[in-house]
C-alpha cells in the first residue's frame, strides 16, 4: 500500500487544494492530509483556527464525494527553535512513503526523511491562492466561487469577513 502526505495551511481551503488532494489520491492508496502551522490562528497569515480548518477540509472533501476511507487528517505544528520539523511531521502522521509539495521550504525540511518528494500540478494558481482569496473576502469581492460551496457557507457562518477586517485593520497608535 502506497501512503502519501500532503501538507497545507488551508487558510481557507479552496478549489486548488481540492484539485491537489484529488491528484495525490490518484497517485497513492492512502493520503494523510496535514494541516500545517496548526498552532496559529487569528493572525493575518493564519486567520482560521485548526478546528475551523479541519471543518473546511472535511466539508470540502465530503462535498466532492472523496472516499474518507482512503485518507486521514492531522494537525502539524511548526517547529520551535532547536526542533526538527521533519521529526514533528513523523510523530504526527502514520507512516508514509511520499510527500507531495511544491513548497521549497517543506521540500528541504522533509529531505532528511529519505523518501520520495513529488510536486503537485498547480490548478489555476493565479486564481486559487489563499492569500488572494482572503483579500477578496476582506474587500467584499467575489470569492465564494473560488471555494467549495460548503466552505463558502461555513466561512460566512463564522463571519470570516469581519474577522479579516479586524486582523487587517491598523492598530490605533497611542
Amino acid at each position: 500500500m502506497i501512503k502519501g502526505l500532503y501538507i497545507g495551511r488551508f487558510q481557507p481551503f479552496h478549489y486548488g487544494h481540492l484539485k491537489a488532494v484529488e491528484y495525490c489520491l490518484s497517485r497513492v492508496d492512502f493520503l494523510i492530509i496535514g494541516i500545517g502551522s496548526s498552532q496559529f490562528k487569528d493572525t493575518v497569515k493564519n486567520p482560521f483556527s485548526i478546528e475551523e480548518r479541519f471543518t473546511m477540509v472535511i466539508l470540502a472533501l465530503r462535498e466532492a464525494n472523496v472516499d474518507f476511507g482512503r485518507l486521514c487528517i492531522t494537525a502539524i505544528p511548526d517547529s520551535k527553535p532547536g526542533e526538527k520539523w521533519s521529526e514533528i511531521v513523523r510523530s504526527r502522521c502514520p507512516s508514509f512513503g511520499i510527500v507531495f509539495t511544491n513548497d521549497p521550504w517543506t521540500r528541504s525540511e522533509v529531505a532528511d526523511l529519505s523518501i520520495k518528494i513529488e510536486p503537485i500540478p498547480f490548478y489555476k494558481r493565479e486564481i486559487y491562492e489563499a492569500t488572494k482569496i482572503r483579500m477578496k473576502i476582506l474587500n467584499n469581492e467575489d470569492w465564494e466561487s473560488l471555494v467549495p460551496t460548503s466552505v463558502a457557507k461555513f466561512l460566512n457562518e463564522i463571519n470570516a469577513a469581519e474577522r479579516l477586517k479586524t486582523l487587517y485593520s491598523p492598530t490605533p497608535q497611542t
